[in-house]
């Protein structure tokens, strides 16, 4: 936790070490509050997208004003939960005495370092001056119970062995698929066709699904509204990814597997953690952004790592396949961390470790 927490930081200055020194709570306040577009008028969408918090060391915790900022609950829970995380550390005296000033990004990841360093809740790995967070639905403590005991109530007490299939199975939305707006940094292409497809991993995996399906159980559960909108759920019945009507999976159902397939959409998904909490091994793609426990997963231990592109999925399942005794292994490990050090009281205790590294 504290090796995390300080390669996060290790290009910030330190008491005896050089670096980028941390913002004063001016010149923060003046970042989230100030950010404007070409022709001098405010930027209303990166304006919501960054809140200032203050921790007063008494116990308090001031953040940017949520009314003013149109955050409402429902719209953004994101913001509500991680205020309320930081109110319930300040009411238990987990936070430190200094004062600490910081910038936080409700963005599912922040992908480039900006003129402050930020706290966020994943990070692309080439950042130099983003900090993470536990990730927001985390430290819900609602959703982190109500996750937990599902999983030990659906698959507590099946082992590995009575679970089903010896394909890679994933079920999910087109989620990380352009749609409407484009950011051509991040997406090889903004169109998809027969042509660009295999360039989205949540639609090339199924169509493997298609080609090998002794290796593969993919497919797309439903569609974004901003895709429909613009008629990719046409475009992905022409190429043959999902096939009407469609149905989502309760975790449940996906529990009843053996190999479980994580691929990332606009971000890391939930799923990786109940996958990890669960019995069944998880096959997670190698991607380009981390979450705040995204470096305590080794490979073969807690998971079977994929390249990014899918190119060794088949044979990674096949090497589940073959050796069931390590495909135990994995699944008993995985759920062992995930039970030790991924609670929502762990995400508390990592929380507080951050704000005493930035005091």
């Amino acid at each position: 936790m504290r090796k995390q927490i300080s390669r996060d930081l290790r290009h910030m200055a330190m008491p005896g070490r050089p670096g980028l020194p941390w913002p004063s709570k001016f010149e923060v306040q003046h970042f989230a509050g100030s950010i404007r577009q070409e022709d001098g008028q405010p930027n209303y969408q990166e304006l919501i997208r960054f809140c200032d918090y203050h921790v007063l060391g008494s116990g308090q915790v001031r953040h940017c004003n949520f009314t003013q900022k149109g955050y409402r609950s429902r719209q953004y829970a994101r913001a509500h939960t991680f205020a309320r995380a930081m109110t319930v550390l300040a009411a238990r005296g987990e936070l430190p005495d200094a004062e600490v000033s910081f910038v936080l990004s409700h963005s599912d990841v922040e992908w480039h370092d900006l003129a402050l360093p930020v706290l966020t809740f994943q990070r692309g790995k080439a950042t130099r001056r983003v900090i993470r967070t536990p990730m927001w639905e985390q430290l819900d403590g609602s959703w982190s119970r109500k996750v937990e005991n599902m999983v030990r109530f659906a698959d507590g007490h099946r082992p590995w062995g009575a679970k089903v299939g010896k394909q890679a199975f994933w079920r999910g939305t087109d989620s990380g698929i352009p749609a409407q707006d484009c950011d051509p940094q991040r997406f090889r292409s903004c169109y998809v066709d027969n042509h660009t497809a295999h360039r989205f991993t949540r639609l090339k995996v199924a169509g493997m699904a298609s080609t090998m399906p002794h290796r593969v159980d993919a497919a797309l559960s439903g569609v974004k509204l901003r895709a429909l909108a613009i008629g990719l759920d046409k475009v992905y019945q022409e190429l043959g990814l999902i096939h009407p009507p469609l149905r989502e999976l309760s975790i449940e159902e996906q529990l009843r597997r053996r190999l479980l397939l994580d691929l990332d959409g606009s971000s890391q998904s939930t799923r990786l953690y109940w996958g990890l909490l669960s019995n069944s091994v998880v096959l997670k793609q190698d991607t380009k952004n981390c979450n705040w426990y995204s470096d305590r997963l080794r490979d073969h231990i807690h998971i079977f790592r994929v390249r990014r592109d899918l190119a060794d999925l088949p044979r990674q399942v096949l090497r589940a396949n073959l050796r069931p005794s390590l495909a135990r292994s994995v699944a008993r490990r995985s759920a062992r961390l995930a039970r030790r050090w991924l609670s929502h009281e762990d995400t508390m205790h990592y929380l507080a470790r951050v704000m005493f590294a930035l005091a």
